[in-house]
């Protein structure tokens, strides 16, 4: 891989679809080369995340980016690290509701979080 690294994590949530074309677009604008990751625990719909994993790989080779993919059972943490260790990635992309043990990583993180203006009634449904 090039001498710029920048990893995605990629889930079976919207928001970590949104946050894989952000690494994409900042792997294209800063000529680095992008690692799309799917670690997947007991808890993610795997088929909903492999095809967010897809559409991301397919757009990243369309730019002509050097991107590579890993996917792996386990602990999302454990596996993020080795990975990002292993790789030596300058940059991590990752939805996070758990950000304390993931500021342990050794890299930069770019973190993405969804906030819903508006109203919420007791018992409504958000639809996701």
């Amino acid at each position: 891989m090039g001498s710029k690294v920048v990893l995605a994590e990629v889930t079976d949530n919207f928001l970590s679809e949104i946050t894989g074309r952000y690494a994409l677009e900042y792997a294209k604008l800063t000529k680095a080369s992008l690692i799309l990751c799917l670690v997947h625990e007991k808890s993610i719909d795997l088929e909903k995340a492999e095809k967010i994993l897809e559409r991301i790989f397919l757009e990243a080779e369309g730019l002509k980016l050097e991107v590579e993919c890993f996917i792996k059972p386990g602990e999302r943490y454990r596996e993020l690290k080795g990975i990002i260790t292993k790789e030596r990635v300058d940059l991590s992309f990752l939805v996070l509701n758990e950000l304390k043990s993931f500021l342990k990583l050794p890299c930069s993180l770019a973190l993405l979080s969804l906030y819903i203006l508006g109203r919420y009634r007791q018992g409504a449904s958000l639809g996701f």
